[in-house]
């Protein structure tokens, strides 16, 4: 698992981390954007909800900052919140609206503001 050899030795290597076991012998291939692999990694893994891998050859995976989402898994990149809506934590699978009584005027955002008194 995760290793590899050649036919001509006699023990077997790992691969190095961003890179899993190839289809051949003694291959070992590099993870596309959107996955990732520690040393001695079997496959490579796709980013997990919440979570990106934006070059090749990557030994992990990233949290999505504050403002920004992933859904779904093998992400690239985080899309921006859009208006009205927030991601006040790391690594979000989806944007939260604002809480009644708030609202959010920019994408991107990590926190709402409170409507003035006599508004909603």
């Amino acid at each position: 698992a995760g290793e590899s050899s050649d036919e001509r030795s006699s023990s077997c290597d790992e691969c190095e981390a961003g890179r899993a076991k190839g289809a051949g012998p003694g291959e070992c291939e590099e993870c596309t954007k959107g996955s990732y692999a520690e040393k001695g990694a079997s496959e490579c893994s796709n980013a997990d909800p919440g979570y990106f891998v934006e070059s090749d050859g990557a030994s992990r995976q990233e949290q999505c900052p504050a403002g920004k989402h992933a859904s779904g898994s093998g992400n690239t990149e985080c899309a921006p919140c859009e208006l009205g809506k927030l991601a006040a934590r790391m690594g979000m699978t989806d944007c939260e609206a604002a809480t009644q009584g708030h609202y959010v005027d920019s994408y991107g955002a990590e926190s709402e503001a409170a409507c003035e008194a006599g508004t909603y």
